[in-house]
């Protein structure tokens, strides 16, 4: 689905699906736990969470509340759910239900999730702070800047199918070397939750890295993950749930869960990681396009954001990709399909513009800034440009 479009059928299914939710047949849900698996079965459906170790003894299932009211919310199914959960996970869900329901109309059905056994919060944990690693620009400069976390958390189910073994062994590979150089091992979790989120998953994503996180780190101090947008981005991308605070709705007393960096541009990633070691930045992966090695395929929209963070932050585009690229042609040659995508692209867009001197590559953006939101944004006002 693309970034922001609601079609005529998605707004008439929401519309039925909210008339005859309160006479669905509500589901019961269950956990099996085998081996390193665990298994969350809801009728007929189930979905798992493996780690690459023994499994600890759960107080409560705070985690799996996280993954309930998600699929409650997407699909419009009644669950109840029997197990231990505490009070501020309870709390949690109904008060991210209020938030995704403003931000995300047609994406969020009414949260209908019975929970029987809502109990006191269990103590905080120990051990340190687990944090998220995806071997991307985000999260290696988290790796380098954030305080308190003592191991990394690999998850497979995401970016990558499960089914590629060689991209995401490829960019497993690339997190593993980040974990290395700062002194953090690295535990593996496989999941196939993003099955029931093909479309809107970038609402619902948040959801995943709480109960990842708190599963994976149960007993521990506290949870994170990195930021993907500036504040300037977070104020176009509103269907994506990553934004400003949004931690603090993630969150329980026994596990803090905190969204690392969001308000710094990619380019201040960049640079901080290239101070850190510039071989840093050969070893980091974030294209989504790139599904073979796990790396970066250099042309994408992201591998070009990358790139223009990189002229205007004064850092050899050779430091990550292979060959150097005018990012600058690329935009202004793109080709949007949405409203939403387009404002989204100008974010990227006039970052560059910000940071770059005065010359005719800041003046190409700034040109190409004009054509686009004349386009989708029925801009008519004069753009002057430094000649």
């Amino acid at each position: 689905m693309k970034i922001g479009v609601v079609t005529r059928k998605q707004r008439l299914h929401r519309k039925c699906l909210n008339i005859v939710q309160p006479a669905r047949r509500q589901v019961s849900a269950e956990i099996e736990t085998k081996g390193t698996r665990l298994t969350l079965r809801m009728g007929k459906n189930s979905r798992y969470l493996e780690m690459d170790r023994p499994l600890p003894s759960f107080e409560n299932f705070d985690f799996a509340v996280f993954i309930l009211a998600a699929l409650s919310m997407r699909r419009g199914t009644r669950i109840r759910f029997d197990l231990p959960v505490s009070q501020s996970a309870a709390f949690a869900v109904t008060r991210l239900h209020s938030i995704l329901k403003i931000r995300a109309p047609f994406a969020v059905s009414p949260l209908d999730l019975e929970l029987t056994n809502i109990i006191d919060d269990c103590r905080p944990g120990e051990g340190g702070g687990l944090l998220c690693i995806s071997g991307g620009v985000d999260s290696t400069f988290s790796a380098a800047k954030a305080e308190g976390y003592s191991e990394g958390l690999a998850i497979r189910g995401f970016d990558f199918p499960l089914s590629n073994d060689s991209g995401f062994g490829g960019r497993k590979s690339r997190m593993q070397q980040v974990a290395d150089h700062f002194g953090m091992p690295l535990r593996n979790l496989t999941t196939d939750l993003s099955l029931s989120f093909k479309t809107y998953f970038d609402v619902y994503n948040v959801f995943f890295y709480a109960a990842c996180l708190s599963f994976a780190g149960y007993g521990m101090t506290k949870g994170g993950f990195s930021g993907d947008f500036p504040h300037r981005g977070q104020l176009s991308a509103i269907y994506f749930s990553t934004s400003a605070g949004i931690d603090a709705y993630l969150s329980t007393k026994q596990f803090p869960i905190e969204m690392l960096f969001d308000n710094h541009t990619r380019s201040e990633k960049l640079r901080a990681i290239h101070e850190v070691t510039p071989d840093l930045l050969k070893i980091v992966g974030f294209c989504l396009n790139e599904q073979e090695s796990g790396g970066n395929c250099g042309i994408c929209e992201k591998c070009m954001r990358t790139r223009i963070a990189m002229d205007y932050g004064g850092l050899d585009q050779t430091l990550v990709f292979d060959e150097v690229l005018d990012a600058t042609s690329y935009y202004k040659n793109l080709k949007f399909t949405s409203a939403m995508e387009a404002t989204w692209g100008l974010v990227q867009i006039d970052l560059a513009i910000d940071n770059l001197p005065d010359g005719p590559q800041r003046n190409a953006l700034i040109e190409a800034a004009d054509k686009h939101r004349r386009r989708w944004l029925g801009l008519r006002a004069p753009i002057v440009t430094n000649t």
